[in-house]
């Protein structure tokens, strides 16, 4: 088993590469990906007053905490678009999570789909702040 040192991974770090467990480094849009899961997981604890541990990735809303509000989604949204800076459009929701209501839309949204639709909006604004 390969030893990586601190000052390795820092600068893997630094690189957006990612390190597995077999010491090799992943594609940087990977180490975007878990970054983003964690900082969705993270929102989604907080907001619902849960310790990250039991946030997982694949679990909807409404099964984390069945007393799930509007309050709670609405506020889970605008904390999500305050630490990716991005804005997260209706569009984007109903694209993703397949409805408007807001029942259908806490028994579908989960820490991983909240990642997904934080990256696509973070895309489209590069898209749109790029010059041709």
């Amino acid at each position: 088993m390969m030893k990586i040192s601190l000052t390795a991974l820092a600068i893997l770090a630094v690189t957006g590469c990612a390190v597995d467990n077999t010491g090799t480094t992943g594609s940087p849009s990977a180490a975007s990906e878990a970054r983003d899961l964690s900082i969705a997981t993270q929102v989604v604890a907080e907001q619902l007053g849960l310790p990250a541990s039991t946030v997982g990735a694949d679990t909807p809303l409404r099964t984390l905490l069945s007393e799930v509000d509007e309050l709670d989604f609405v506020e889970i949204l605008a904390t999500t678009e305050e630490r990716f800076r991005v804005e997260i459009t209706d569009e984007q929701l109903l694209t993703h999570l397949g409805s408007s209501d807001f029942d259908a839309q806490i028994s579908k949204l989960t820490a991983r789909e909240l990642a997904a639709i934080a990256a696509e909006s973070r895309a489209r604004v590069k898209g749109v702040h790029e010059p041709n």
